[in-house]
């Protein structure tokens, strides 16, 4: 989106009519008053189409492939979390929306743009984005664990689940999300300094696992003791992360089997290696 504004293809405060039909806009309230600013932030008050229940529907029925109209009618069916640009809340409906905008100024799938603009230029050759469908995947894969009526599944479901707002959408490895950010933060992936301090700049945000601050598609998290990561959690069966530990200047990079709490797994790592600062 950022290489988009770049490249004069975008305004990030374009509000929503203004780039995306009114076959989608008409289901989301607010929509005249939401910019792709507040999309990217999610500050935009649109309620997450997800939700434990659908969690357990997607369990039961791997296999099924979803399109993004089924989407937007879970998210139209909640009420508005907030007046547009008031507050935060983390909404995977704001990145599915993202995925429609991109699609509708550049004439192709996001899957086809994100592979152009960042995977290749990247050379992050462990990294791909699988079709809705494609659920075998060749090579050695980790395997997600859910537990469904007391037994404890392995779970291989559809890239169509979430799209663009990750889930099973993305295959890769550690070592190609540490790529990721470390030339994401050297600035690699915009011709301007200032579109990545744009992306930087920070607002406070609340949530789970030390979430206290938000940018255009990047989290901060504050760590006991004082130190803090910039980067961004994800999930779906699986449980990722990558970060710049913060004074260290460590990229951190996990991924575990099932979508659990990653603290205990990532504690002890900070604690060692600001040991080694001192």
């Amino acid at each position: 989106m950022l290489q988009l504004t770049e490249r004069g293809r975008l305004s990030l405060d374009a509000r929503l009519p203004e780039v995306l039909p009114a076959s989608v806009t008409g289901r989301v309230a607010n929509a005249a008053d939401i910019t792709v600013r507040m999309l990217l932030g999610h500050r935009a008050g649109i309620p997450d189409w997800d939700d434990p229940g659908l969690d357990e529907q997607v369990a039961r029925d791997p296999a099924k492939v979803w399109n993004v109209g089924e989407l937007l009618d879970l998210a139209a069916a909640k009420a508005p979390l907030f007046a547009p640009g008031t507050s935060f809340s983390y909404s995977n409906t704001d990145y599915t929306l993202l995925g429609l905008i991109i699609e509708r100024i550049t004439g192709r799938s996001w899957r086809h743009e994100v592979t152009r603009r960042v995977i290749r230029p990247l050379r992050l050759t462990r990294t791909a984005l699988p079709a809705p469908g494609q659920r075998s995947i060749k090579g050695p894969l980790a395997h997600g664990y859910v537990e469904i009526d007391g037994q404890l599944v392995d779970l291989d479901i559809d890239p169509s689940f979430a799209g663009a707002a990750g889930g099973y959408a993305l295959a890769t490895t550690v070592g190609d999300l540490s790529r990721f950010l470390d030339t994401l933060l050297a600035g690699r992936l915009f011709r301007h300094r200032a579109t990545l301090k744009q992306m930087l700049t920070i607002a406070p945000a609340q949530g789970e696992g030390g979430l206290v601050g938000y940018g255009l598609g990047i989290e901060q998290r504050a760590l006991p003791g004082g130190p803090t990561l910039i980067g961004h959690l994800g999930g779906a069966v699986y449980r990722s992360y990558v970060g710049r530990l913060q004074p260290t200047g460590v990229t951190i990079a996990l991924a575990m089997n099932a979508e659990d709490d990653p603290t205990p797994l990532l504690l002890p790592a900070v604690k060692a290696l600001l040991a080694t600062q001192r």
